[in-house]
């Protein structure tokens, strides 16, 4: 770099270093002054086995290259060393004689034999972002995956950030968008038979156009944060090889059945694609990326788009977690000669576990709980939608413990080794005090543990010594299970990262953000204008052990948090005085964006609760102005899926959200949502989904009325034709939207043509007039009902499908609900702008003759259970099972691989 020899005598007026740790598994870093600077990744030290030491290292910015350094371009520093003969024999080395030393553990990490068993993607080059597609995996550039440390002069003396958090970066995306299914199989359906795979949100699209927002234009940013849940799972199906056909496709998202097949199921394609756009970032956007880890990092495999999973012991999900918990081997099987009593045969846990997977049926079966019940509405589907796309396995889970901390190894080993930092930004390094500090930024990652599962239980001793479970008491008031919380945070270490962070803080009056995956504060299910509260409190019992119940502990105001020291964070970091205050608290993980800003009870005591009232949307209720009296916590939404929000109770927590993050001004105050809303992208939320959503969910809530209920209104028992008349009931909620403009019903007509003999795969769309319903002078309130009017020839096309099938049912129907913009009540955010209301809202529908003893009584609505929610898998197997390029396979083949 100098020029000056081996004597380095340029180098060493420029250059100091100085040796301030180890470098190992959860070490704390401190600077030359003793400061606690960073925490080592525990997968870091794995990744990195062999490097010893941490140094500090100084240069001055005014002598030799060091000068080159500008505000327009990133330069890159890198330690390099003489490449052993191992490593020379490579491909990717060949031709070089001198190469970073982490160049050489990124290339092993991805090329020995632990990870060739977890079967990384082939390429470990970047991915071309030039021409991104919704379909496929795009094109890779010629710069390998190696360590790259990027630095740049700020341009001002505080950072305006750009926050992003969960963004999910998902390739089965990509291959879902290759579904060429129908919800109705007729080419003269219009919008109604366009493939269901053009209207998967894909959340990397969605997230570069916000990247681009925030490194261009009115947003710009001077750098972007992101906080965790960079990708939904470390194994994903290539999109490649997924297929094109409805057959193809439904085979390989068989989990249970596919996983194992190395071609098709692939690590590290969504690491490459984030990689490649922090790269995109550095290179063309000229945007710093800081970074910390979310739970899904560590989450191993896939899990079907719609996974199933409720508190019956009987349920094959229950089953699983069940046994992946129990630490006894023993397993009673059926004696085939009965003694002195049951013979036990002796099995390992993976062998049962192994045995339980092969159940595939049961694993299949539909449910009427949901694990995440939003994973489809996060691709901005209903969840016929999705599961059409998705295939008869779409309940499938492969494990109930998909948490695995190895899994960080990735993010440790190509983005940083750090787990936990702070930077005091624009301080002189020569001053410990840090009193020239701007800004102080800490960031702190998730952990190596999760809870999702929330029952409070105590252990106990079994036969033979062996441990087992048994519930001693009731779970916290989040129920049993809850949207994961983070089992280690925060810890001892962090702890000492923020109080360096305070110190910083407190010597140079700098505003202190936090960033973090887990939320302190973030509203579960209730309106962002209720008022809650927690008690914040320190876990002091080992992991494992009874969890706090105390009911204002855990409740709907904190789902996501820490488990961890948040009694200290509130009595150290939140209600104190300005000088050591967080400023602002960066999180996600709820999909749902706030800004709360809690305050102390009046009276202190040994658990003061923090009240929490006035909660605000950035993205709804406009921009937002820092409080100078309160720690700000700030909750972005997805910045990859469609997010959710709640304000007044308006859809139920189904108000879906356009991908989106947060431009923080420090320095000004400013809070302002940034978001990416494009019907072409489908980043713009679709009405019908919320509105599918509240019908599903209104189920099994009673908190949610069922928004439509349809009742047959002019027939006579035992009459020849349906009724002429059907009303519609819809909830209070759904006349206060006022955004139903019509119905259509679509009937299917089968049998046979009775000139021909061919079969008839025909699809009709009735048309009835759709009006209010006359007044009554008991029940329901005017307003309340409307009517559907069918004219002759929508009759005549009902009985005919009647006929063609028995008489009795039609094999299968639509209703069409045709939509505009909703209503919002007087004085409240226009939540409606933003979302696409111009797609229908389609689902099933059961039309009949019920026999009973005064006749034939004619029925029609949607059908409770699996029915009403996904398709029927035997139906559509039936009908077009030898369609040209659409053929739709037997569900049993597909469930059993």
């Amino acid at each position: 770099m100098f020029g000056d020899g081996k004597t380095f005598s340029k180098a060493k007026t420029a250059i100091n270093g100085w040796l301030v740790g180890d470098f190992a598994a959860g070490a704390l870093i401190k600077n030359r002054h003793g400061q606690p600077f960073a925490t080592i990744s525990t997968q870091a030290a794995e990744v990195y086995r062999g490097l010893s030491h941490v140094y500090e290292i100084e240069i001055d910015l005014t002598q030799g290259p060091f000068t080159s350094i500008g505000t327009d371009a990133f330069k890159t520093f890198a330690w390099m060393v003489e490449i052993d003969e191992e490593h020379a024999r490579h491909q990717e080395y060949q031709g070089v004689t001198h190469v970073e030393g982490q160049d050489m553990y990124i290339h092993d990490f991805l090329h020995n034999q632990k990870n060739a068993a977890a079967n990384h993607f082939a390429r470990p080059y970047e991915f071309n972002l030039d021409n991104f597609q919704a379909t496929g995996l795009p094109a890779q550039r010629t710069d390998r995956l190696m360590s790259w440390h990027p630095v740049i002069r700020g341009k001002s003396d505080t950072l305006k950030i750009g926050h992003l958090s969960d963004v999910h970066v998902n390739v089965r995306h990509n291959a879902l968008a290759q579904s060429p299914a129908r919800v109705i199989e007729d080419d003269a359906a219009g919008a109604l038979a366009d493939k269901v795979g053009g209207k998967v949100c894909n959340s990397f699209m969605a997230l570069k156009d916000l990247f681009e927002q925030f490194g261009k234009g009115e947003n710009r940013a001077d750098a972007i944060f992101l906080t965790g849940d960079l990708i939904d799972f470390n194994r994903n199906i290539d999109p490649d090889q997924a297929g094109g056909t409805i057959g193809d496709q439904w085979r390989n998202f068989n989990v249970l059945g596919k996983l194992d097949d190395k071609n098709l199921y692939k690590r590290g394609m969504d690491d490459m694609l984030m990689y490649s756009l922090v790269r995109h970032s550095y290179r063309e956007l000229t945007l710093p990326v800081f970074m910390t880890t979310g739970n899904h990092e560590a989450y191993d495999v896939p899990y079907g788009v719609s996974p199933r999973a409720d508190s019956s012991l009987s349920t094959w999900a229950n089953k699983m977690g069940r046994m992946e918990e129990m630490a006894t081997g023993m397993s009673p099987v059926m004696p085939t000669i009965k003694r002195d009593g049951w013979w036990f045969k002796t099995s390992s846990r993976e062998e049962q576990i192994a045995d339980l997977r092969k159940d595939v049926e049961a694993a299949s079966e539909w449910i009427a709980g949901k694990a995440n019940e939003g994973i489809a509405a996060d691709h901005n589907m209903t969840i016929y939608e999705a599961t059409l796309a998705y295939g008869p396995t779409y309940a499938q889970i492969y494990t109930a413990r998909n948490f695995h901390a190895d899994n960080f190894d990735w993010f440790s080993a190509l983005f940083t080794p750090l787990s936990d930092f702070v930077i005091p930004y624009g301080a002189k390094p020569e001053d410990p005090a840090g009193k020239d500090a701007k800004q102080v930024l800490c960031g702190l990652e998730w952990g190596n543990g999760e809870v999702y599962i929330n029952l409070s239980m105590e252990k106990v001793k079994g036969m033979a010594g062996d441990r087992i479970w048994r519930q001693s008491s009731s779970p916290d008031a989040q129920g049993s299970t809850v949207l994961p919380r983070a089992t280690h945070s925060i810890n001892e270490q962090q702890k000492h990262i923020l109080n360096s962070a305070g110190l910083y803080k407190q010597n140079s009056k700098a505003k202190l953000l936090v960033a973090t995956h887990f939320t302190i504060i973030n509203y579960n299910k209730s309106p962002l204008n209720a008022k809650l509260s927690i008690t914040p409190f320190d876990r002091v019992l080992s992991e494992g052990q009874v969890r706090v119940v105390d009911t204002p502990a855990f409740n709907d105001a904190n789902f996501g948090t820490c488990e961890k020291n948040l009694k200290w964070y509130f009595d150290t970091c939140v209600f104190v005085d300005d000088t050591r205050r967080v400023n602002h608290h960066l999180s996600g993980h709820s999909h749902r964006s706030g800004l709360y800003r809690p305050t102390p009870e009046d009276r202190p005591n040994m658990l003061r609760r923090a009240n929490i009232a006035d909660s605000r949307d950035p993205g709804l209720h406009g921009e937002q102005k820092s409080s100078d009296q309160h720690t700000n916590f700030i909750v972005s939404s997805c910045g990859g899926p469609i997010g959710v929000q709640n304000l007044y109770g308006e859809l139920n927590g189904w108000t879906l959200r356009p991908p989106s993050g947060t431009l923080l001004d420090a320095k000004g105050g400013a809070i302002k949502q940034v978001k990416t809303s494009d019907p072409k992208k489908n980043t713009q939320p679709r009405l019908c989904v919320a509105l599918d959503y509240l019908a599903v969910m209104s189920r099994g809530d009673s908190d949610i009325a069922m928004p439509l209920n349809f009742m047959c209104t002019d027939f006579k028992p035992g009459q020849a034709l349906f009724s002429r008349t059907v009303d519609v009931t819809l909830s209070d909620q759904m006349t206060g939207l006022a955004c139903i403009t019509g119905m259509n019903i679509w009937v299917f007509v089968g049998g046979r043509d009775e000139e021909t003999g061919d079969a008839k795969k025909t699809w009709h769309r009735l048309t009835p007039s759709f009006s209010d319903a006359p007044k009554q002078l008991f029940g329901s309130s005017s307003g309340s009902k409307k009517r559907l009017t069918f004219s002759a020839s929508d009759l005549n096309v009902l009985d005919s499908a009647f006929r063609a099938n028995g008489g009795t049912k039609i094999p299968q129907a639509f209703c069409e609900v045709l939509l505009k913009k909703p209503t919002v009540a007087a004085g409240q955010p226009d939540w409606g702008k933003d979302m696409n209301f111009s797609d229908s809202w389609v689902f099933p529908l059961e039309i009949q003759f019920r026999i009973t003893e005064i006749g034939a009584v004619p029925l029609i609505g949607r059908p409770a259970g699996e029915r009403g929610e996904v398709p029927d898998w035997g139906w559509l197997f039936k009908t077009y099972r030898n369609g040209p390029g659409n053929s739709y396979p037997d569900p049993q083949k597909v469930i059993k691989g």
